[in-house]
């Protein structure tokens, strides 16, 4: 202890002498107080850092981004037909295989520019069983789902939807009917992509039918085929194969895949 304080100078001497004979207390020298500050600015920091831990995962902190909500969106992209299928002839030297896959690959690569994930079921030249594609593209939970088809006959772009008349969504669908659940947004998804072509001269057909995978598919689903584009006085007619002409075709689609993307994620 200290000793007490001086009120006398008659003590004055004894009392300087009792405090002297006291031993002193050590000084802390400014790099131990230097290093407690630190150790207790780090010990404060991993608080903060537990903290927002708990933050980040008690589900009354959870938070959600939009980025995450749009990583949600996922297009699944069927390139029709492969390997021994060959499908429509569209020129002595085109198949109908070549010109789905090359579609299928620039569409891709356009949607992926957009933060859009897409996933293929064929990405090189190979057969796949109906069964197979559809449960590719079931197992993705796609929000869209997009057959690729190319024809020589007729002019422009054909939309299908599925034939089958909408039914609820059971827990378990039939396999042959599966899209039944599915057909309002799938009308609504071609209805998008149909309005994407209103600023090109590309004539569109809208129209429904009965099409493996497409009636198999749990998810908004469009069957696409591309035929020439038609003449006019102005140019010539252009083939499926032409780049001008799908790169004009594929732009319109991403539109429309884009405007289905807002109203895919107001929907319940």
């Amino acid at each position: 202890m200290y000793p007490p304080a001086v009120r006398s100078l008659s003590r004055k001497r004894s009392c300087v002498s009792a405090f002297h004979s006291i031993p002193a207390r050590p000084r802390m020298r400014f790099a131990d107080f230097f290093r407690c500050a630190a150790l207790a600015a780090c010990f404060f920091l991993v608080l903060a850092v537990s903290a927002q831990r708990v933050n980040n995962t008690h589900p009354m902190f959870q938070t959600v981004s939009p980025l995450g909500a749009a990583s949600n969106f996922v297009v699944v992209i069927d390139a029709a037909h492969g390997g021994s299928d060959l499908g429509a002839r569209l020129s002595p030297a085109l198949d109908e295989k070549t010109v789905t896959l090359a579609l299928a690959r620039r569409l891709r690569s356009l949607l992926a520019a957009h933060g859009i994930s897409v996933v293929m079921t064929r990405t090189g030249d190979t057969a796949l069983p109906m069964a197979t594609r559809a449960g590719i593209a079931n197992h993705a939970h796609a929000a869209a789902c997009l057959i690729l088809h190319a024809t020589d006959s007729g002019v422009g772009v054909h939309l299908f939807t599925s034939s089958l008349s909408p039914a609820p969504r059971p827990e378990i669908p039939a396999w042959g009917t599966a899209q039944a659940g599915y057909i309002h947004q799938s009308v609504r998804l071609s209805s998008d992509v149909d309005a994407a072509f209103i600023h090109t001269t590309v004539p569109v057909i809208v129209g429904r039918t009965f099409l493996q995978p497409l009636d198999n598919l749990t998810c908004p689903a469009l069957a696409i085929e591309l035929a020439p584009k038609p003449s006019s006085t102005l140019t010539s007619a252009k083939s499926v194969d032409n780049p001008g002409y799908q790169s004009t075709v594929l732009n319109a689609i991403v539109t429309g895949i884009l405007q289905w993307q807002q109203d895919w994620s107001h929907q319940p």
